[in-house]
């Protein structure tokens, strides 16, 4: 089995932010314990980015917050230089491939069990990001939608797109013809009307392309 990567806790920091300073002091002390971190708490990311904590994992408390301010708010600081958490999420906010796409590393939902901070904060520290099933089942199902309409958008049928893929692993006329069961003379008109449609000369460019939007 492999060793998992422990960052040891004399190098570990934890930032907990929010108004609540009572439930942070508890959740401080909790997360001391549970994972031998130093625990410190604040209202703003002004205080961690002051402190130089980069090498810190922020915890962001989002209770009570909207969607729309909790955005603004991350707008505000370079979140891809920090590891950082937002936790007491609302199931609701559906901000969360905003938040990632601006650097948030993670996500704790209202109502989840406090046991599952110390595992989120030991996998951010090891450069994972702590994400739903939920969520990352829905954001491959929409970069999946997001790829065919870009193919939609250059003329591709169906099969074509899949001949294109076919390309991009490497297959020669041969043997997309193999594959989809047609003669070689087909699959090479269909390679050709392929390679107008997306404004590319070689098999090379078509891999490429394919690749990048596919």
């Amino acid at each position: 089995m492999a060793k998992e990567n422990v960052v040891p806790s004399a190098e570990k920091q934890i930032y907990i932010l929010g108004p609540l300073s009572m439930q942070n002091e508890l959740l401080a002390s909790f997360l001391t314990e549970s994972t031998g971190a130093k625990c410190l708490t604040g209202k703003s990311m002004e205080e961690p980015l002051s402190d130089g904590a980069r090498s810190s994992v922020i915890l962001w408390d989002c209770q009570g917050r909207t969607s729309k301010s909790i955005l603004a708010e991350i707008q505000l600081y370079p979140m891809e230089k920090h590891r950082v958490l937002l936790f007491n999420l609302s199931r609701g906010a559906v901000i969360e491939k905003d938040a990632v796409n601006k650097g948030i590393r993670g996500f704790l939902y209202e109502h989840e069990s406090f046991d599952k901070l110390p595992k989120a904060i030991q996998a951010v520290y090891n450069g994972e990001l702590w994400l739903s099933r939920e969520f990352m089942s829905k954001w491959i199902l929409s970069t999946k939608r997001g790829a065919l309409q870009k193919s939609e958008d250059n003329g591709l049928t169906t099969k074509e797109v899949q001949i294109l893929r076919l390309i991009a692993e490497g297959a020669s006329n041969k043997d997309i013809a193999d594959k989809l069961f047609i003669s070689t003379n087909t699959a090479k008109t269909h390679v050709y009307n392929i390679f107008k449609k997306i404004n590319v000369t070689n098999r090379l460019h078509a891999a490429l392309w394919a690749r990048k939007n596919l």
